[in-house]
């Protein structure tokens, strides 16, 4: 077959365009570091990686879930602390009162620090976490859960619920993060402390069973706070888990992406060298007159 003029013409344009093509495509890989910009790039690759990419979505979208509900956990642990710690104290005022030596204006002084605790104790169970109550149930938007009238006759309301805040934390991870007042019976322990601050002010010296209904209030507080801690442990140990996949799949997306500097820089310039050379080579066959073909 005879090859004309017009046919090594067009043979080399493509030749230099593909080539062109090639070092704009390197030139690409070396500038952003990464070799995948689109699925043609490598099929396979490009597919593992958009997987990769989806499963770190994914856990981000845990680990945001986990941030959040951190701090419920944590406001929820120090507030049944706080609880337990002012139970502590009615204890030894109890302690205190049950003692023969002490005057009614004693125990009189002591049913006022009682009063106190008690205040506190309210505060505590109205204690809110970035503006959410942490002891309501799931109302918690409602203002002062817990209210208790205690000037007269001893009169306690509760108007949350006692529904569980449940969060998804994984595939197969889910945890309910709050405390209800069906844990905490805020009702029996204000009750149990008015009762003490009663007859503290009656100076009833024989107060020994208060000794013993703080110990009960104190318990089923610990109780409380060994499983938040629980939960705290876990949901830490899946945010721990949740990282560590996330640096790996960030890893793995990196070797399927990012660029071999050295080998793409090298092919560069074996494809300036292949470019110049074609560009040298159209312009000589371009050159070629008619005279050529005559002589």
């Amino acid at each position: 077959m005879r090859v004309s003029e017009h046919m090594m013409t067009n043979s080399i344009l493509r030749g230099i365009n593909d080539s062109k093509t090639r070092m704009n495509k390197l030139q690409r890989q070396i500038s952003s570091g990464k070799r995948l910009h689109q699925s043609s790039d490598d099929p396979f690759a490009f597919a593992k990686s958009a997987k990769y990419k989806t499963l770190i979505e994914k856990n981000d979208q845990y680990l945001r879930s986990i941030n959040l509900s951190m701090g419920i956990v944590e406001a929820s642990q120090s507030g049944i602390e706080n609880l337990n710690n002012l139970i502590q104290d009615a204890k030894e005022k109890a302690t205190q009162g049950a003692d023969d030596a002490l005057s009614a204006e004693d125990r009189e002084a002591l049913a006022q620090e009682i009063q106190g605790i008690m205040d506190e104790v309210l505060t505590q169970l109205n204690g809110q976490f970035d503006g959410k109550h942490l002891f309501a149930g799931t109302d918690t938007n409602i203002i002062n859960p817990y209210q208790f009238d205690s000037t007269q006759t001893p009169s306690f309301t509760f108007n949350g619920n006692n529904e569980s805040i449940v969060r998804n934390f994984g595939e197969h991870l889910e945890l309910s993060i709050n405390v209800t007042n069906q844990d905490i019976d805020a009702e029996e322990m204000l009750s149990k402390l008015y009762a003490l601050k009663t007859d503290l002010e009656s100076n009833n010296p024989d107060i020994n069973n208060h000794i013993d209904l703080m110990d009960e209030i104190s318990e089923n507080l610990m109780q409380i706070a060994t499983k938040i801690g629980d939960i705290h442990s876990r949901i830490s140990l899946t945010e721990q888990q949740l990282t560590m996949a996330n640096m790996n799949l960030s890893s793995y997306m990196s070797g399927l992406e990012d660029t071999d500097m050295a080998e793409a820089v090298l092919n560069y310039n074996s494809e300036e060298i292949a470019y110049r050379a074609s560009l040298q080579s159209s312009s000589n066959i371009m050159l070629t007159s008619l005279m050529d073909y005559i002589r």
